[in-house]
């Protein structure tokens, strides 16, 4: 497995000196996450800032969910950039802002009503994770609670 991911890095990091947007895509997650390098964040979110001003769509999204772990500023600059993808519709951005939504109103803030709506959107979208998060925090869609 192990090689694998090494195997997958190298081709990765290839493509990307190549200029492939989404093999930089996939070298920044792998760097967020530290699969198959060494952990690095703040290369990653750079590889993400360049990629989104450059128009990427996707990076963007990814991008805005990285902001969205942190706090001040950045949370807030993540909100809106995911707020705006998921008001064009996108199901990806609905789920992650209904997920950021959700974790927030358990850490206490609200959002817990709003969560549920992005996430029926992104389900309604078929974005399974948005589904597995209405079940788990909700008893599913529309009907019972199961907070």
């Amino acid at each position: 497995m192990l090689f694998l991911c090494i195997f997958i890095s190298f081709w990765c990091q290839k493509a990307a000196g190549a200029g492939s947007g989404s093999a930089l895509c996939k070298m920044a997650c792998m760097l967020s996450e530290g699969q198959g390098c060494r952990r690095d964040r703040p290369r990653a979110r750079e590889i993400m800032e360049e990629l989104a001003a450059g128009g990427d769509a996707t990076a963007e999204c990814l991008l805005a969910a990285m902001l969205c772990e942190e706090e001040g500023e950045d949370r807030a600059r993540g909100e809106a950039i995911l707020r705006r993808h998921a008001e064009a519709g996108l199901g990806a951005a609905q789920s992650c802002l209904g997920s950021h939504l959700l974790r927030m109103a358990e850490n206490g803030g609200a959002g817990r009503e709003e969560a549920r709506q992005w996430l029926e959107k992104a389900a309604a979208q078929d974005v399974q994770l948005a589904a597995d998060l209405l079940e788990s925090a909700f008893g599913g869609g529309e009907g019972g609670d199961g907070a």
